[in-house]
């Protein structure tokens, strides 16, 4: 048995541009799916360099510690800033201190630190541009004879 449903071309017409639009704004709100391979890293020697330059430049870099808030004080990199992954909320979008730098650069402890990796996830599930991971972490860049701060500093 065939059952066919007259459906009026405005009807058609009205129907698409309700969806269209709709399906549009959902693809630039809210969560991106992000996977491990989508991560791109930056080295310790990119990093540095992006650090010296960043002195004259306010918006170019902004590095954030994923690590605890006591890691944090204790010992982090210069001009870094203390960000979990929990507090990076993809329904709330973008904060605009940290959407407003060229390169935003998360780091934990050590190479593949799972709490940076996590929190470089998250900012690219929100959407964030320039977002990367420093894999080193604080142990590299202290590896290298690279200064760290503490937040006595």
């Amino acid at each position: 048995m065939i059952v066919r449903h007259n459906i009026s071309r405005t009807s058609w017409l009205l129907l698409i541009a309700i969806l269209v639009p709709a399906t549009l704004m959902m693809g630039c709100k809210g969560q991106k799916k992000v996977s491990e391979d989508d991560i791109k890293r930056v080295s310790t020697t990119e990093l540095q360099s992006l650090v010296a330059r960043s002195s004259g430049d306010s918006g170019l870099l902004i590095l954030l510690d994923a690590r605890s808030e006591g890691n944090f004080r204790s010992a982090h990199l210069p001009g870094a800033r203390s960000l979990r992954p929990a507090q990076v909320d993809p329904e709330l979008g973008k904060d605009p201190k940290i959407s407003n730098h060229k390169h935003i650069i998360a780091y934990g402890e050590h190479p593949n630190s799972a709490v940076a990796k996590a929190l470089t996830k998250r900012l690219m599930s929100t959407r964030y541009k320039g977002v990367r991971l420093y894999d080193g972490g604080v142990a590299a860049w202290k590896n290298a004879g690279l200064p760290l701060f503490s937040s006595d500093d």
